[in-house]
Order: structure tokens, then C-alpha cells, then sequence
């Protein structure tokens, strides 16, 4: 198989690891918060956030790095550790904001458990599109009926 479908097979994981975050989220969650619309309004926007400032970073370190597709691969380490080390500490976090308001409350947790992971998986989904972006000729999409 060719290095390219690699490449599109990494960005559909990719796309789907930010997909089921965003559910499995709600969905741990929701034992201690309940399936309310405030658990699940706090995971999209726990997720919009992540995925706007995941991109923003990677177009402020786009061109200061010469090795894009190595560091996007890289730091696809960091959301599966933090993924991973939060597991063991979840019932501590989440019991940490149980005081607070249902929304508040959802809210920060969701914070906490999403929002890094979240941001690194858009992070390295963003700098591997941009790289590709860079490959395509400057007249792509052009055309001219003269």
C-alpha cells in the first residue's frame, strides 16, 4: 500500500478518535451528572473549543516547522497518555466539581477530561492537512474557458 493511503487512513482515525471522544465523553459522564442536555452541550463545546484551538496553534506553528508530518505524528502520543492517566484519577476529578451547579459542574469536568486530548488530536489533524494543502500545485481549482 502506498504511503498516501496511510496518510488518508490516519486522517479518517483521526476524525474518528474526535468523533467518539465527543461521545464516550457524554456518556462517562453521565453516571455521575445524568444524560441531561447540560452534560451534552458541555462536550460539544468542551469539543468546538478543542478543535478550534488544536487548529489555531497548528496555523500559528505552520511555518515555523520544517518537519510537520513528524511532529503530528509525535504528539499523537499525548492525547493516548493523558487519555490513559485520566482513567485512573476520572472519579477524583469529576467528584472534585460535584458541589457546583449541574452545568458548571459538567462543564469543568468536561474541561479537564476532554480538552487536551481533544486539542492535540486537532492539533496533528491540522498540521497534517496543511501539509498536504502545501503540496497541491498553485493553479489547483483554477480554470480558465479561454
Amino acid at each position: 500500500m502506498t504511503r498516501r493511503f496511510y496518510y488518508y487512513l490516519t486522517l479518517m482515525v483521526l476524525s474518528a478518535e474526535i468523533m467518539v471522544l465527543e461521545i464516550v465523553g457524554a456518556k462517562a459522564l453521565s453516571p455521575v451528572f445524568g444524560s441531561s442536555h447540560f452534560v451534552w452541550m458541555s462536550q460539544i463545546i468542551v469539543t468546538l473549543l478543542s478543535l478550534s484551538a488544536g487548529a489555531y496553534s497548528a496555523s500559528l506553528m505552520d511555518s515555523r516547522v520544517n518537519d510537520q508530518e513528524k511532529i503530528a505524528y509525535e504528539l499523537l502520543v499525548v492525547p493516548s497518555a493523558y487519555i490513559g492517566f485520566s482513567t485512573l484519577f476520572f472519579s477524583k476529578i469529576v467528584f472534585a466539581f460535584i458541589d457546583l451547579s449541574l452545568s458548571v459542574s459538567s462543564l469543568l469536568a468536561s474541561i479537564v477530561l476532554y480538552f487536551i486530548p481533544l486539542s492535540f488530536i486537532s492539533f496533528s489533524y491540522s498540521m497534517l492537512v496543511s501539509k498536504k494543502i502545501k503540496e497541491y500545485p498553485k493553479n489547483f481549482g483554477d480554470r480558465s474557458y479561454s
